[in-house]
Parts: structure tokens; C-alpha cells; sequence
């Protein structure tokens, strides 16, 4: 039985403001559900009324032959029917108490994580004292998030325990561990359009180009230095003409400004090309136009990271850090390699987050 998918536009269009990877797997996930229709109706829902029109519009520009059923916020009958309601974050309380005025059995509630840092992290220890139930789930996207949804159940857990003065252990979601996946047929290259992309970005034919794509942001997604400092020494080690690309979305002007300076201070051997992640045919170019892939991520919230499985599809070689989600996608030595990464032990830093 299709499932009922929220719809809020900001979690699956790629026209918002903002371009992150939760919108790209949102898109993504969309887009998977419409093609598998098979004629069948694509059915939403939303407290918000107004979102019918817009998930309509979303699924008709996906396929125009598309049909979607919307579902209202208080028709528990159509809810049932469905028998899954699935939201692509962790915030599941609100739905869980909505459906307490039809039963709590009557249908299953799934989420899914993202980001696992600041809020979400509250949200997840929110769980254990909402109403929900262990035919509901969250799905996790790797390793590393079903260990931070388990730890901060327990942490909820704990508190409640504390809060009753006994020990206290409510019904638990299910935690299947599924990973992101992206539509491998638009990473199919011919040689033709490599050439044409490398065209496009003003790449020769000698230049052997290295890739990076995501947020252009030091504290979300990736610090650039031994990024910059490896191709430097990789330039320098093997006189090749090395071009670095980096492609996606700055927060700001200031961090561009950094970005740009610190490329040029610390690789001054590589020639450096910025594309704006919101130039769709520019950054589309870069995965036919690269020779290689690299993401160094080392931030607290990466919980996936779906840009190495595009640049697998692209058939490029990648080159991560060993962190979080890469350890579940990029297979070392096969695929490319992972980097070893080192942070400070557990509790170590207590002192900066009492702060």
C-alpha cells in the first residue's frame, strides 16, 4: 500500500533559496515515488491546506501524467487507509499526538534522519515521551546516525527514569538503517558530453580537474585546508596542471571571500574555478567535466553526505575523509579511498558545550 508523503516545498523542490542535501535527497525521494506510480495516485498531506496545490504542481512537472490524492489534516479514515504516513525529518511528535484522536493503532508514523546536530538532537530525545509506538520508525541513513538516534533515546530515557525515580523504558521505534540513493541514468556521460562540459567550464584537455561539491561553508560541511594543502602537494609532486572546482552555495560574502583567498594562499600551484551550485547547467557540467572527486568532510552534523554516491555514478574515483556516512557508501581502495580522520575523546570537550 503507497504510503502518504508530507509535503512541504522546502524539503523536495530545488528552486528554494537554498540548496542543501536534504532537499537533493528530498527531490530525489519524490522523484522515485511519482516514477514507480504505475498509474497509481501519488498521495500528500500537510496541516497546511494551501500545500495541496503546490504538491500537485511538484509531481506534474516530475510527470506530467501524474496523478496525486491529498489528505486533509483530520480524515484519520483516508490516514488509515494509507496505513503509513511518512514525513522526511524526526519531528514526529505533533503527528503522533494528531493521531491519538483516532487511535494510536491506527496507522504507522516514519521519519527519517538528516541533520543530527543542535535541534534535531532535542527532537530526538523529545521522542521517548511522545505517543508513539513500535509499529512507527525512523529511518536512518547510516551507521553513524543509528548510533546518534540510540544514544539520545537512551538520553531521553535517562531523563525520564530521573523525572519518575525508577527506571523507565517506553515502547521503541523501529531504526532501520536504509541508505540515500540517486538516480544513476543522470550520471550516464558520454565522451561527448565530458568534452562539451569541459568546454563549457574553459577545462584543457591536460588539465586533470578535481571536484568538490556541496556547501561552500567551513563549519557545515567541509574545512578546505587539507583539501588545498593535498592537490598543492599533488601539483607539486607531479608537475601536472591541477584544477580544483568547487562547486555549491556560499552562505555569505565573507566566507566567499575567505574561500577564494584561502585557495589562493594555500594552492597556489592549482588553478581554481567556483561554480554557484544554483547554475544547474554550470554545476551539472562539472561531474561530466571532473577527474576525480573530493570531500574531506569533518563536520558534526553529516549523517550520509549523498555528493560521494553522485560522483560514483559520474564514475569518478573519490577521495573522502573517513567520517560518518562515507563509511557506509565509499569502499576503501575500491572505489576510492577514505581518509583517516581523528577527533578528541569523549568528554573532552564538555567545557565548550556547558558553554
Amino acid at each position: 500500500m503507497d504510503a502518504a508523503i508530507l509535503f512541504e516545498a522546502d524539503a523536495y523542490r530545488l528552486d528554494g533559496p537554498k540548496l542543501m542535501g536534504r532537499q537533493a535527497a528530498g527531490n530525489g525521494f519524490l522523484r522515485a515515488a511519482v516514477e514507480a506510480h504505475a498509474g497509481r495516485p501519488i498521495w500528500g498531506f500537510s496541516p497546511y491546506s494551501n500545500a495541496a496545490a503546490a504538491f500537485r504542481q511538484t509531481v506534474l512537472e516530475l510527470d506530467p501524467a501524474g496523478r496525486t490524492e491529498w489528505i486533509g489534516r483530520a480524515d484519520f479514515a483516508r490516514k488509515a487507509e494509507r496505513g503509513v504516513l511518512f514525513r522526511p525529518d524526526i519531528a514526529l511528535g505533533p503527528m503522533a499526538d494528531l493521531r491519538l484522536r483516532a487511535g494510536p493503532g491506527r496507522y504507522s508514523l516514519c521519519g527519517m534522519t538528516h541533520t543530527l546536530s543542535g535541534k534535531p538532537l532535542e527532537a530526538l530525545a523529545a521522542l521517548t515521551h511522545q505517543p508513539l509506538a513500535p509499529w512507527d520508525a525512523v529511518i536512518c541513513t547510516s551507521r553513524a546516525a543509528v548510533g546518534v538516534v540510540e544514544r539520545m533515546l537512551e538520553a531521553g530515557e535517562e531523563m525520564l527514569s530521573w523525572r519518575v525515580g525508577q527506571k523507565v523504558r517506553p515502547p521503541r521505534l523501529q531504526l532501520p538503517i536504509i541508505p540515500l540513493g540517486v538516480h544513476t541514468r543522470d550520471f550516464d556521460f558520454s565522451a561527448d558530453d565530458r568534452a562539451q562540459a569541459r568546454a563549457l567550464l574553459g577545462l584543457a584537455e591536460e588539465e586533470v580537474v578535481a571536484l568538490f561539491a556541496g556547501r561552500l561553508t567551513f563549519h557545515a560541511k567541509a574545512h578546505p585546508f587539507q583539501m588545498l594543502e593535498g592537490l598543492q602537494a599533488a601539483a607539486k609532486a607531479t608537475g601536472r596542471r591541477v584544477v580544483l572546482i568547487q562547486a555549491g552555495q556560499f552562505p555569505n560574502d565573507s566566507v566567499e571571500e575567505v574561500f577564494r583567498r584561502a585557495t589562493a594562499d594555500f594552492c597556489p600551484d592549482v588553478r581554481p574555478v567556483f561554480v554557484n551550485g544554483k547554475d544547474f547547467e554550470r554545476y551539472g557540467a562539472t561531474w561530466r567535466a571532473a577527474d576525480l572527486f573530493v570531500s574531506l568532510s569533518d563536520n558534526i552534523q553529516e549523517t550520509f553526505g549523498i555528493t560521494p554516491l553522485e560522483a560514483m555514478a559520474s564514475g569518478l574515483p573519490v577521495l573522502v575523509s573517513d567520517w560518518d556516512g562515507y563509511r557506509d557508501t565509499v569502499r576503501d581502495g575500491e572505489d576510492g579511498f577514505r581518509i583517516t580522520t581523528y577527533q578528541p575523546e569523549p568528554g573532552y570537550c564538555d567545557h565548550m558545550a556547558q558553554a
